[in-house]
């Protein structure tokens, strides 16, 4: 029976959103948790499996070998555990929570409800990428600190590498495929960067390995410039190619998008 319950777990968990957030599915996809479907009569299993079994062709394909480590592999069937209290959870339940505290989060936010209007004439308002930023900040706050560690590993475990920041969570949860991920906002604002400024095609090579080692670590300090993989460039590569203001601009600029 243990086997069952997981199997029907796991294939609620892959449901889309569409399905997993329909008003008349969603009691239905919330009770495919273990805790629920063990304890579930005959009669409430009778009910789910009528309501949810013509959705099972919408299932999203989770093609972990290919697409995974054998670690995620592990947590996408498995449990995954919340350092700070010890706690061993099913993915299944953790995905839902996560997700269900993101609606909750994002529901009267005025940047998510500013992205989400369309005037009269059809268009959607052009939203700043600081606002987008302050929203990451947000979101990072709320949930890496909470109770549920939402960390960005645990968002590539649980959510199987298709959101790797909250934005792309917000994204995927809502269905807001117009909606940046945080790497693309850092992404535009690097290239505005380097083109208001008037850098040589060495200064460029460089800043753009300046932007993969942030995106890594989500900030930088200067002694990053130094470290590798950065001096692949050169021990001596910052002082040749920048001065000590250009390099103090540069850090500045890179850690206002620090989440």
């Amino acid at each position: 029976m243990s086997g069952l319950v997981q199997t029907i777990a796991e294939d609620a968990a892959i449901l889309p959103d569409f399905v997993a957030n329909d008003p008349k599915l969603k009691p239905y996809v919330q009770k495919c948790i273990p805790e629920e479907l063990t304890s579930a009569s005959l009669s409430d299993l009778s009910n789910l499996r009528d309501a949810l079994a013509p959705q099972m062709k919408y299932k999203r394909r989770l093609d972990t070998f290919l697409e995974l480590d054998l670690v995620d592999s592990i947590a996408i069937s498995g449990y995954i555990l919340l350092t700070k209290s010890g706690e061993k959870m099913y993915v299944a339940e953790y995905r839902r929570l996560v997700e269900q505290r993101i609606l909750e989060l994002v529901a009267n936010h005025p940047t998510i409800k500013a992205i989400q209007s369309v005037g009269a004439d059809g268009v959607r308002p052009n939203i700043d990428d600081w606002q987008l930023l302050e929203l990451e900040r947000t979101l990072t706050r709320e949930l890496g600190e909470g109770d549920l560690e939402v960390t960005p590993e645990n968002l590539k475990k649980v959510f199987a590498h298709t959101a790797d920041s909250f934005l792309g969570l917000v994204r995927q949860v809502l269905d807001m495929q117009y909606l940046p991920d945080y790497k693309d906002l850092v992404a535009r604002q690097f290239e505005t960067y380097v083109t208001q400024h008037n850098y040589n095609a060495d200064q460029i090579r460089f800043l753009r390995a300046v932007q993969s080692v942030f995106l890594q670590k989500r900030h930088l300090e200067t002694a990053d410039l130094y470290e590798p993989p950065l001096d692949m460039f050169g021990a001596d590569a910052v002082e040749r190619w920048f001065t000590e203001k250009e390099v103090e601009e540069v850090v500045k600029f890179v850690n206002r998008m620090a989440v």
